[in-house]
């Protein structure tokens, strides 16, 4: 994985991390920060997953793969860093992450025929 993606990620989840040792027993609704947080770490996995899956088929494309293909998977990976560098897990994150896999799945065929 790229080093910016990569300290963007590493960014992300040391501010969840800082939430969650924020809470106390005292903090109201502590139960449903945890859960909040805990949602937010499974977005970052996933994030991490599809980004790292779509650097893997623009590069199994190469230069011999289609341009539109690979700027797809480009776009769609930007997007869902975007949403994390954002902090939009208000569905924005989901939908983008949704549009990253479906993006790569359809790039990993094209990977496969053109090689």
């Amino acid at each position: 994985m790229h080093e910016a993606t990569t300290a963007e990620l590493l960014r992300a989840a040391e501010r969840v991390q800082r939430e969650l040792h924020e809470i106390t027993l005292d903090t109201p609704d502590a139960r449903n920060s945890v859960v909040e947080i805990d949602k937010q770490v499974q977005h970052l996995r996933l994030a991490e997953r599809w980004v790292s899956a779509a650097e893997r088929v623009v590069s199994r494309l190469g230069s011999n793969g289609s341009k539109s293909v690979r700027d797809g998977v480009l776009e769609a990976a930007d997007t869902v860093m975007w949403c994390v560098r954002a902090e939009h897990w208000n569905g924005k994150l989901t939908a983008s992450l949704t549009v990253l896999e479906q993006v790569v799945r359809d790039a990993e065929v094209h990977a496969a025929r053109s090689a």
